[in-house]
């Protein structure tokens, strides 16, 4: 889908695009399972999912906020409390990916050596066998040459692309928690 059809999808208000939320009460938007204070709750899951979802496909246009719409009437405090939820949420989970991002090339540096490691054991044994002639020392060296070079399939993967989504969910967090918030009373 090309990209204005996707932002068309997306009522827009001046320089801003929208993302909307409906709900009955504000209540709606926590996690009804996490008992911690307001300005420390979960999300629900499907708010949450949803919220991303709808500013990654808006992720060229810089100006979009949230708009959310409630039935029942709400006071400055719960507004702020709610506000402030999501931006710590968001920040939480940039905090969270980030580490996951730190650990998976921490992971992909410990199996590049222990693969390098392996890829010279795999030559020292092949080249001993190469001297040798017979069918099987040479199913043997060409197998642990072969062996070598796949021990560093994961750690090339994690270089060369596990990363990256990792890195674009930073960034998708990171706006997130800055993310205007804007309350309407629905009629």
């Amino acid at each position: 889908m090309q990209k204005s059809q996707l932002d068309s999808s997306y009522r827009q208000e001046g320089k801003w695009f929208l993302v909307e939320l409906n709900l009955k009460n504000l209540s709606q938007i926590y996690n009804s399972f996490d008992p911690s204070p307001f300005h420390e709750r979960d999300l629900d899951d499907d708010a949450a999912q949803y919220i991303e979802d709808a500013v990654m496909e808006l992720s060229g246009n810089m100006d979009v906020k949230l708009v959310i719409h409630v039935q029942t009437p709400t006071d400055d405090k719960d507004r702020v409390q709610l506000t402030d939820a999501l931006h710590n949420y968001f920040s939480y989970r940039a905090r969270a990916t980030r580490l996951q991002l730190k650990e998976k090339l921490r992971f992909g540096r410990i199996s590049l050596v222990i693969g390098l490691s392996f890829l010279a054991l795999c030559f020292e044994i092949s080249s001993l066998l190469h001297s040798r002639s017979g069918t099987l020392s040479q199913i043997v060296w060409e197998g642990l040459i072969i062996i070598g070079w796949v021990m560093l399939w994961k750690p090339l993967e994690i270089f060369l692309y596990d990363w990256w989504p990792l890195l674009g969910k930073i960034r998708l967090y990171q706006r997130l928690q800055k993310i205007p918030v804007v309350f309407q009373k629905v009629a």
